[in-house]
């Protein structure tokens, strides 16, 4: 709720471009941590926009969770599953 709020407030004033990625950074994180991964790419995109055009090495990074959040999204059922588990190992 107070990540939400920070947001809002960020939106509503001027906020300098560097703290804007830093809270999505922060969002991108905690909806990703929730199993959120579509709404965490997105964060982690607009971070990765915000920094890629000032030329910041830590676009880097949120490259990088960008790419764990669309593998994670997108990722086949878990071992664990009856479709898997009932299959014959080889």
């Amino acid at each position: 709720a107070a990540l939400t709020s920070a947001r809002t407030a960020a939106n509503s004033i001027y906020c300098p471009p560097y703290l804007q990625a830093q809270l999505d950074l922060q969002s991108g994180t905690l909806h990703a941590e929730d199993k959120d991964y579509k709404t965490g790419y997105s964060s982690f995109f607009e971070v990765f926009e915000n920094l890629s055009t000032n030329d910041d090495p830590k676009a880097l990074t949120a490259l990088k969770y960008m790419l764990l959040c669309k593998i994670k999204s997108e990722i086949a059922p878990s071992p664990t599953s009856e479709n898997i588990a009932d299959r014959p190992v080889v």
